[in-house]
């Protein structure tokens, strides 16, 4: 009975000692602006690279939202404003030309819709509520670089952070990048797999400059046109094809056709009476409209000698 009536005694005394307690600053709602500011809490990062591909009919979302700085809470709502800044559009172009760089695109009008511009912090509450931002991936040129910066043109008199203002919006250029070449199946006109390194058509993927394709020139010798023809498996968004030839030896192919195709049945000329350096060691890399597909085909109509070779078919996609 004793031990009881001393914890209730002990809890009252905590409880009137714990009410003459304040508390502390930063738990404390306030309408005072000085020493608080508002920022955009996607401003804080450098840029927001919008995810392009793969392209799609409907629109993806991005989301941005506000956030309080103080020590404390805002006591009441605090209002904000966004928008598409277009002075800092021109800010960032000048600064790209001044440096010799390619100034940005605007979004096209067509490729996004913004909507619940203005926000609010609720009182009592350090972070404000989302705006939706929607794009259309298919509505931006992949060949373009595309810039929209987005910022807090008003917050009910609070100060604003200059470095979280703007959320930079962008939608890079597609830029492919080699593709794995696993499960690929190669065939060519002729192979000539005696006497050369390795002389088969796989060679041309097998990412070692140091072998090649070989067409036949023992026991017959065919003429140009040769050709050799990729089937990837499976569609892949191309934007490029690179080749290399076999090291040390300028007797090669000089001219060349390039067909692609999505079903191997129906092909479509991408480059015709294209010009091949055969004295040139290196890469060289020749730029397609980008598009999806599984098949490519490379015609050699002319050359050195009669006969020609290939050491890398690289073909670089998204």
């Amino acid at each position: 009975m004793r031990f009881h009536t001393y914890i209730t005694v002990l809890t009252g005394l905590v409880m009137m000692l714990g009410s003459c307690v304040k508390d502390p600053d930063y738990l404390k709602r306030s309408d005072s602006k000085d020493n608080a500011v508002i920022y955009l809490k996607q401003g804080t990062v450098q840029r927001l690279d919008l995810k392009l591909f793969p392209f799609v009919d409907e629109a993806r979302t991005l989301t941005l939202n506000a956030g309080f700085g103080a020590i404390g809470y805002p006591g009441g709502d605090v209002a904000i404003k966004l928008d598409v800044d277009t002075r800092a559009f021109d800010s960032i172009n000048l600064v790209r030309t001044n440096a010799g760089l390619q100034p940005y695109e605007a979004f096209p009008a067509e490729a996004y819709s913004f909507t619940n511009r203005e926000l609010t912090i609720a009182g009592g509450s350090l972070v404000s509520n989302l705006a939706e931002l929607r794009y259309f991936s298919k509505k931006f040129d992949p060949a373009k670089d595309y810039l929209l910066p987005i910022s807090i043109m008003d917050a009910s008199g609070y100060k604003v952070n200059p470095r979280a203002k703007t959320a930079f919006l962008i939608a890079n250029k597609l830029a492919g990048k080699p593709a794995d070449t696993q499960g690929w199946v190669a065939t060519a006109s002729s192979e000539q797999t005696q006497w050369e390194n390795t002389g088969l058509a796989s060679a041309l993927f097998d990412g070692n400059v140091n072998t090649y394709w070989h067409s036949s020139w023992w026991p017959s010798e065919p003429a140009f046109p040769h050709w050799i023809q990729v089937d990837m498996k499976e569609e892949n968004y191309v934007d490029q094809i690179g080749l290399v030839r076999r090291q040390g030896s300028s007797s090669g192919f000089t001219k060349f056709n390039l067909e692609a195709s999505a079903d191997g049945n129906t092909w479509t000329m991408l480059l015709q009476d294209q010009a091949f350096d055969n004295t040139n060691n290196a890469q060289q890399v020749f730029p397609l409209t980008p598009a999806p597909w599984r098949h490519f085909r490379l015609t050699m109509t002319a050359g050195k000698m009669t006969s020609t070779h290939l050491a890398e078919f690289i073909v670089y996609k998204y």
